[in-house]
């Protein structure tokens, strides 16, 4: 992907074309055109799919934590104010 916004589109698409699956799933077991155990073994790929983009989304829009960098044991920071 060039850019991190084209990432975040690219995901939010890939989400909803799992919420197009989830309605299609449904569909199809309503209509009796899966089984209970396809349906089952289907449903439960598709949510950890969902769940995967879901947060991948997440991982572009979510602030970074950053934290305060430490020093190396024994590092003593240098005092350049005192000259003598």
């Amino acid at each position: 992907m060039p850019t991190r916004a084209h990432q975040l589109a690219f995901y939010h698409r890939a989400y909803g074309s799992c919420a197009e699956i989830d309605n299609f799933l449904e569909l199809s077991i309503d209509l009796q055109y899966l089984s209970e155990d396809d349906y089952k073994k289907l449903l439960a790929q598709l949510n950890r799919t969902s769940f995967i983009v879901k947060r991948l989304v997440e991982s572009l829009t979510q602030p970074t934590k950053l934290t305060k960098p430490t020093e190396p044991k024994g590092f003593k920071v240098p005092n350049y104010t005192n000259f003598s």
